[in-house]
């Protein structure tokens, strides 16, 4: 048996979630309008153990998102989870934010061809990627234009979009067959069949040089 402790804060969500192994044993998330990850994720971490009579030392590995998103969300998650492997020398797991929200969309939708992922980058680009009907990576996630979508589209093919970019690409990309769930963000809850696969492999991220995967370059806007 391997207990883990699994966060993502790579979006509003936050969220904290226990497994033990693949099976969900516990979850605390709440979607919060302004940042407060870095206030809430210890306290949701300290509401679960406390619940779950569970200490750090119980748990085989901890698992995080590893984004893309926001990043400041991605900061706090990285820089929180990292320390937990260091106090109690427990091995890391990361988890793409994109297969996270994929896990999820496909377990209540299972008619479609393509899975694709789309988060808001913020101006007129996403991060995307596409997925099968079995959570494989078909397109690794990438930096794209809104407009790029038309060209990775194959119009024989049923598409389910989900993500906060979803409204958009309905706009690009409008097809009956296909289907938009913008209020899809990722969970811990989600996490834990993926990062138990990983810690069965030995999968694990070298905890001195490990950061997100935040694909886009950090941009400070000058008032």
């Amino acid at each position: 048996m391997a207990l883990s402790l699994c966060i993502d804060t790579s979006s509003k969500n936050c969220s904290v979630a226990i497994f033990e192994n693949s099976k969900l044993i516990s979850v605390k998330e709440k979607k919060f309008d302004k940042p407060s990850h870095s206030e809430k994720v210890n306290v949701f971490v300290d509401i679960l153990l406390k619940e779950k009579k569970i200490s750090f030392s119980d748990f085989d590995f901890f698992a995080i998102s590893n984004g893309p998103g926001s990043f400041t969300g991605l900061r706090i998650g990285v820089a929180t989870i990292k320390a937990f492997c260091f106090a109690n020398k427990k091995p890391l797991v990361s988890v793409s934010s994109m297969k996270i929200m994929s896990e999820q969309v496909i377990r209540t939708n299972n008619n479609f061809d393509l899975y694709c992922a789309v988060v808001d980058a913020r101006g007129n680009e996403i991060y995307y990627s596409q997925f099968d009907k079995k959570n494989n990576i078909v397109t690794d996630t990438r930096l794209i234009s809104v407009l790029q979508t038309k060209s990775i589209i194959n119009k024989k093919q049923k598409y389910i979009f989900f993500g906060d970019a979803a409204d958009k690409i309905s706009c690009i990309v409008s097809q009956k067959k296909n289907k938009y769930l913008k209020e899809i963000y990722p969970s811990a809850s989600d996490m834990g069949a993926i990062a138990y696969e990983k810690f069965k492999n030995k999968n694990f991220e070298i905890l001195e040089n490990f950061e997100p995967n935040y694909l886009k370059a950090f941009i400070v806007n000058k008032k």
